[in-house]
């Protein structure tokens, strides 16, 4: 019995082939239509700058706090000036992004421009509207 706990020990838990490497994280979060590379004379226009902004909101949907910041934002409306992209933790599927931004707790909230670089990151957990909207302007 003890030479089994033992050799299981050494294995470890994982359960994944370990001829098969890991996928690599993903760098961009928000990619759209603008990210496409410009004619090389083109200036990007000041409007298109500002509507290239995305506010990640970092979430698990079944958490109270989560759920709070989430009515915070139906709340605002058409005073919220960026789109919100939800990333759930509960989806696999996100975790490269949550690397990428480093998330350690919920709800968190992080502004990035059209390439995914942070512009701005707010302190983790509920941000009242009226903090959301003087980092947005």
């Amino acid at each position: 019995m003890r030479t089994i706990l033992i050799a299981l020990l050494a294995l470890g838990c994982s359960t994944a082939d370990p001829a098969t490497p890991e996928p690599a994280p993903s760098t961009p979060v928000a990619t759209t239509a603008s990210d496409a590379p410009d004619a090389p004379d083109a200036e990007p226009s000041p409007a298109a700058t500002a509507s290239d902004r995305t506010l990640l909101f970092f979430l698990n949907p079944n958490g109270r706090p989560c759920q709070i910041q989430q009515g915070i934002f139906a709340q605002m409306g058409d005073s919220l000036t960026v789109p919100v992209e939800e990333v759930s933790v509960l989806d696999n599927a996100n975790r490269p992004t949550l690397y990428q931004y480093g998330v350690r707790s919920l709800p968190a909230l992080i502004l990035v421009d059209g390439s995914g670089a942070e512009l701005h990151r707010f302190t983790p957990g509920i941000q009242q509207a009226d903090a959301v909207i003087a980092a947005l302007d």
